[in-house]
């Protein structure tokens, strides 16, 4: 584990091995950008992102990006300030993971996102991904949760403008 001093701020870069899988954090005014991908060794990966990322605790919030983890990472992510980003994947029929994560998580913690132009939702698989398909993630997950896709695109708006600032 290293932390590198870049001209856009400070990235904190874990590896993990065997198998030459990492994560990487970065940490940009006070926010962090989390991605950490689906590995075969992903239950050492988590651990290892949550025992990093409590470290920062009351210091910083962040974007769990392109969430993929558990329901009960997300869970733990949520208890230390950070929202959950939901793309494609959770649209995916098989992904019954990600449907009870974006089915139990606080609203108020949710975001969407493209991942564009990788992860297209299942109703466009194989196209390149792009921001008009957000609807399709936005409908799935209002859907999972029993809530009008008003009342999600409200929430996540509100939300998008707390994490990143935005009047």
């Amino acid at each position: 584990m290293k932390l590198l001093k870049t001209t856009q701020g400070t990235v904190l870069d874990v590896h993990v091995k065997p198998n030459s899988k990492e994560f990487k954090i970065k940490i940009e005014e006070e926010e962090l950008i989390v991605f950490c991908r689906e590995t075969p060794i992903k239950g050492i990966v988590n651990k290892e992102l949550i025992k990093t990322l409590s470290k920062f605790k009351g210091k910083l919030n962040g974007v769990m990006h392109c969430f993929s983890g558990s329901r009960e990472m997300a869970e733990q992510c949520v208890k230390m300030d950070y929202y959950i980003s939901f793309a494609g994947p959770v649209t995916f029929p098989n992904a019954h993971k990600l449907h009870e994560t974006a089915k139990q998580i606080d609203l108020n913690k949710i975001l969407i996102e493209t991942d564009c132009p990788w992860l297209a939702p299942q109703e466009m698989r194989g196209k390149r991904n792009e921001p008009a398909f957000l609807p399709f993630t936005a409908e799935k997950i209002a859907n999972l949760r029993g809530i009008s896709l008003a009342e999600l695109a409200e929430a996540t708006t509100k939300n998008t403008k707390q994490i990143f600032h935005i009047s």
